[in-house]
């Protein structure tokens, strides 16, 4: 059972760090917090986080930018992919080489799409090798222009993840 929801409110002020391998959340003040080495600019949109990434679907393709939210409820893949990348090239190359399955589940129930894996995923410089990740039509945000996917708790379980909302940055740590 969950108790409270916590949101962009509750957090500014404050750098917050997910140490997911301790299991612990921590609150520190963001004044005069040193910015970590490897900072990723977020652009907050409606208070959530987006961060661009590059994803290179396999050994010969060129590498493509794209818009992602942090979402640290999205557990089953390392990102879920959805909107108009789906009808580019490469999302289509990569829709064909995929399995279907089932992807998530959101409030309307099953999200239904594809499982496939990619050669790399890089958020700032951090880079991930051969992912498994979820492309789907099914998720209505990625169809507003906003963000193409959501990014998953599988890039930093290992690790840390700490947000600064007010300098709007963001900074992984891996284990």
């Amino acid at each position: 059972p969950i108790d409270v929801l916590l949101g962009l409110p509750a957090f500014t002020g404050h750098i917050v760090k997910l140490d997911y391998p301790g299991r612990k959340v921590s609150f520190t003040p963001s004044a005069g917090a040193e910015a970590c080495r490897d900072s990723i600019p977020i652009d907050l949109h409606s208070d959530v986080p987006i961060v661009t990434i590059s994803l290179r679907p396999d050994e010969n393709a060129a590498p493509v930018t794209l818009r992602m939210i942090v979402d640290l409820g999205t557990r089953h893949f390392a990102a879920i992919i959805g909107g108009h990348f789906l009808d580019t090239e490469a999302g289509k190359t990569l829709l064909a080489r995929g399995t279907a399955r089932q992807v998530g589940t959101g409030t309307g129930g099953p999200v239904a799409g594809v499982a496939v894996n990619v050669k790399d995923l890089a958020i700032g410089s951090h880079h991930f090798p051969n992912l498994s990740l979820a492309l789907t039509r099914q998720v209505a945000a990625f169809n507003m222009g906003v963000a193409d996917g959501s990014l998953g708790v599988p890039l930093w379980q290992k690790g840390t993840i700490t947000f600064d909302y007010d300098n709007q940055r963001m900074c992984l740590s891996r284990q």
